[in-house]
């Protein structure tokens, strides 16, 4: 019998959740939220609020990735883990 790959399933199902940490300036602690995949709209509520408050995305990088082998019933893939994104805005002066 051939199984192709689509038709493979892992073994464990694979949960995968978003987590963010906000530093903005001036604050000791950070901002953040963690949630499922699914659904995950608090990125898209941020980016607003972001956007909302003058700031602009600079640059953005992946810092982390990771494999998923076909040995868990996917295609071997890279797909990244951590990402890092910069944003700026005008200095408000007091």
């Amino acid at each position: 019998m051939l199984i192709y790959a689509t038709e493979r399933k892992p073994a464990v199902p694979q949960t995968w959740t978003n987590t963010y940490h906000l530093y903005m300036p001036g604050e000791a602690n950070p901002d953040g939220e963690t949630g499922p995949i699914e659904g995950w709209t608090e990125w898209v509520v941020l980016l607003n609020r972001l956007g909302a408050e003058g700031w602009e995305l600079a640059a953005g990088s992946i810092m982390d990735t990771t494999i998923v082998a076909s040995t868990h019933g996917w295609t071997q893939v890279g797909i990244p883990v951590r990402q890092g994104f910069t944003f700026k805005r005008e200095a408000r002066h007091s």
